[in-house]
């Protein structure tokens, strides 16, 4: 019996053949979802807790030397006069402003300031600082791989069976349904702005960027005279940043003591005008956004 002669047959049946119809349906309905089997190898994260524990221990114990910094500053900037600055100003008297013949004082426009300072950026620290970024970059990619591995396949079915009787005419009714979650990106993926912009959140970040394209190639003293509301360690966290992104290039020049200097990739320059547009319109609204965000905290 084909699905027309079961509809005809049920449209013509009387009332009460309708009623005996529905109490001797006999019906059940039975889902099913399926899911991967996975087999994963966690030697590796054996191997990793291994290592961690050598690194804490390197990490605690850090290789450090002193450093000396020289830098040829203003005369009431200068934080302490040694005998090489004499013996600089001795060889750069174009940098002495005023001479007394009478008493041989000599007042310098500008002097040589040498700040002696601890440094951790040794061979051996920058060979641990890679090894545990590409250990993070291995673990990230294991936990990826793990998740989308071990995540349900989404196909899920449905079984629907009934049987029932009308009169004489026994009537089995079968429905299968498939279904497929459609897989949902995320918001990183639908959003890629989202990213980029959240390593913004750091404040000093776009300062960094505009002193960078100011004063090109910059050493970190440098830049850190020219924040003195950042401290040392935020302003190495920005850097590293900035250079992570492809927004700064950072240059070790092997000579004693080694030198260090930032400056802006190509990537880094083209923000410099988004930068710039943006102070404008914060400029230009300032006034308009304080008047409204007085105006809603006086209502709320």
């Amino acid at each position: 019996m084909n699905e027309l002669e079961i509809m005809n047959l049920y449209t013509e049946a009387k009332e009460d053949k309708n009623n005996k119809f529905f109490e001797n349906i006999n019906s059940n309905l039975h889902v099913k979802t399926a899911y991967d089997r996975v087999n994963t190898n966690f030697e590796w994260l054996e191997i990793m807790e291994d290592t961690i524990r050598y690194l804490d221990n390197i990490l605690r114990n850090p290789n450090r030397f002193i450093v000396n910094e020289e830098d040829i500053v203003k005369i009431e900037l200068a934080r302490r006069v040694t005998v090489e600055s004499i013996k600089h100003l001795s060889k750069n008297t174009n940098l002495i402003q005023d001479y007394n013949k009478e008493t041989g004082d000599v007042r310098p426009s500008k002097i040589l300031n040498i700040n002696k300072e601890e440094s951790f950026d040794t061979y051996e620290n920058r060979f641990i600082y890679s090894l545990i970024k590409n250990m993070k970059f291995y673990i990230d990619r294991k936990k990826r791989n793990l998740i989308t591995e071990s995540s349900s396949k989404d196909d899920t079915k449905m079984e629907y069976n009934a049987k029932s009787s009308i009169g004489r005419e026994n009537v089995d009714i079968s429905m299968t349904i498939k279904s497929k979650k459609e897989e949902k990106k995320s918001i990183i993926e639908i959003c890629p702005i989202r990213n980029v912009v959240a390593r913004f959140g750091n404040k000093w970040a776009l300062l960094v960027v505009v002193i960078l394209d100011e004063n090109g190639s910059t050493r970190f003293n440098q830049l850190a005279r020219q924040i003195p509301d950042i401290s040392t360690k935020v302003l190495s966290n920005t850097l590293q940043i900035l250079e992570a992104d492809g927004l700064v290039k950072r240059t070790v020049f092997p000579e004693v003591p080694i030198r260090v200097e930032y400056e802006l990739t190509a990537t880094g320059k083209s923000l410099v005008p988004i930068i710039i547009s943006l102070t404008e319109w914060a400029q230009n609204n300032m006034q308009s956004i304080m008047e409204h965000r007085k105006k809603f905290e006086s209502l709320s």
